[in-house]
C-alpha cells in the first residue's frame, strides 16, 4: 500500500507524454519511492518522466 501499482504510473505518464514506455526505474529517495519512466515520442525523442510512486504525482519531465 506504500506505492501506485505500476500499470496505473503508466496510464499517467503516458497521459503527460505520448509514446512507447522502453523503460521504468524504482528508486527510493531522500523523500521517497519515485518511478522514473522512460518514454520513446513519435518524433524519436527520448523523454524521462519523474513521478512520485505514492500519489502518481508528475515531479518533473527532461529530455534525456
Amino acid at each position: 500500500g506504500e506505492i501506485l501499482p505500476l500499470a496505473q504510473i503508466l496510464e499517467i505518464a503516458q497521459k503527460r507524454v505520448a509514446g512507447d514506455v522502453i523503460e521504468v526505474e524504482l528508486e527510493q529517495e531522500d523523500q521517497g519511492w519515485e518511478y522514473k519512466v522512460k518514454v520513446l515520442t513519435p518524433t524519436g525523442l527520448v523523454r524521462k518522466i519523474t513521478l512520485n510512486a505514492r500519489n502518481g504525482v508528475v515531479i518533473k519531465i527532461k529530455d534525456d
